[in-house]
Parts: C-alpha cells; sequence; structure tokens
C-alpha cells in the first residue's frame, strides 16, 4: 500500500504533494492532485516505478532530481509544464513519453544517462536549456511538430544519438551547433547527406508498462 500522506491543501480541495519520505518502490500519485512540489520526492533511492493521474497538472523543479532507482515514469498528459531539474539524474530511467506538456523545462532529464528512447507528443512548444543534456545512452529523440523553439544545449553530449526525427520545416544545420554538440554519430550522418528526418520511428524496444495501470 502507498504511504503518501504528506499533503498540503491548496484552497479547499486542491492537493499538493510537499514531500515524501516512505520507502515504496512503487508510487501511485493519488487522483485529486493537481501540483507535484519543487523537491517533494528529491533523492529518493527506493522508487522505481510512478503512476501519475490525469489531475496532475504541475511537476515542480526537482521533484524527482536524484531518483536513481526510477526506471518507468507515467506522466499525465494534462501536465502543462515540467520543471527544471525535474528529473535530472535518474540514471536507471530507459524512456520516457512525454504527453503534449507545452514546456520541457531546462536540465528537466540531465544525466539520466541510461535515457535510451524520448517521445514527445503533439502539444509540446519548447525544450528547454540542456533538457536532455549528458544522457549518453540515447539513440532516438522523436519530437513532435508542435514545437517552435529547441534551446541551448539541449541533447549536448547525447554521444549514441543516431536518429531524431525534428518538426518538419526546421533547418537542421542551424540548430545544430547550439543543440546537438557531442552527438558524434548523429553528426557523422549529418556530415554524410543522410536524411534524418524523413526515416521512419523504429518500434521502441524497451516495452513500457501498459498504460492502463492503476494511477
Amino acid at each position: 500500500m502507498n504511504d503518501i500522506d504528506n499533503y498540503e491543501k491548496n484552497g479547499v480541495d486542491n492537493l499538493i504533494i510537499a514531500e515524501y519520505k516512505g520507502d515504496q518502490k512503487e508510487i501511485i500519485i493519488p487522483e485529486g492532485v493537481l501540483w507535484i512540489d519543487h523537491y517533494a520526492f528529491k533523492d529518493n533511492k527506493n522508487i522505481e516505478t510512478v503512476y501519475m493521474p490525469e489531475s496532475v497538472g504541475f511537476i515542480g523543479e526537482e521533484a524527482f532530481a536524484g531518483c536513481t532507482s526510477l526506471k518507468y515514469v507515467h506522466l499525465s498528459s494534462q501536465i502543462q509544464r515540467i520543471n527544471d531539474r525535474a528529473f535530472k539524474g535518474c540514471t536507471s530511467l530507459e524512456e520516457i513519453v512525454i504527453p503534449g506538456t507545452p514546456f520541457i523545462g531546462d536540465e528537466s532529464f540531465k544525466d539520466c544517462t541510461s535515457l535510451k528512447y524520448i517521445k514527445v507528443f503533439e502539444g509540446c512548444e519548447e525544450v528547454g536549456f540542456s533538457a536532455f543534456e549528458n544522457c549518453t545512452s540515447l539513440e532516438c529523440a522523436d519530437l513532435c511538430d508542435s514545437i517552435k523553439e529547441i534551446c541551448g544545449g539541449a541533447f549536448w553530449n547525447c554521444q549514441k544519438l543516431n536518429q531524431i526525427l525534428l518538426p518538419s520545416g526546421e533547418d537542421i544545420d542551424l540548430i545544430f551547433e547550439e543543440c546537438f554538440k557531442g552527438c558524434g554519430i548523429l553528426k557523422a550522418r549529418l556530415d554524410n547527406n543522410e536524411n534524418i528526418e524523413d526515416e521512419p520511428v523504429p518500434d521502441n524496444p524497451y516495452d513500457p508498462i501498459e498504460d492502463d495501470q492503476p494511477v
């Protein structure tokens, strides 16, 4: 049974998870929670999976930073912002599916060194500075057409990145210097004039937990 019981009231019925110090491996955020506060789960070494209900609309700064055992996160499709460094240093996280969150904050997934696959759905507009920097295992990034800005350093030092699907119409040569420095494999393919944008997205080999898990 979950032991998340440290809430702060926001108004009458709205709930914030302010802090969690339990030792559960599986975290099921209760329905009705709107806000996961800054630092709420930071540096918890026990958490392996997190399920968020559709009520969650905000993930605070460093909310899950340093959760080094975290392998899987089911994000709410109602999240309006993943704040800065929210998942920084989650070194066991292997994939992340972002369901149309408008803003992915600065350094939000920086140093997630096991991350291999990311998928960003329509609705996202901005990928923040260094959002995926130093994700040294990242192989494929599938980005949606609604993205308007990919900020500097977003994919710096993603050494294994070999496939990225960019918003249609973007000039990859212009954003490369700012965003993809240190992506040696990707740069080699670009230098050889290989068309990266038009390649089909490979089947996700990482077998995520099904979406019908309890949240």
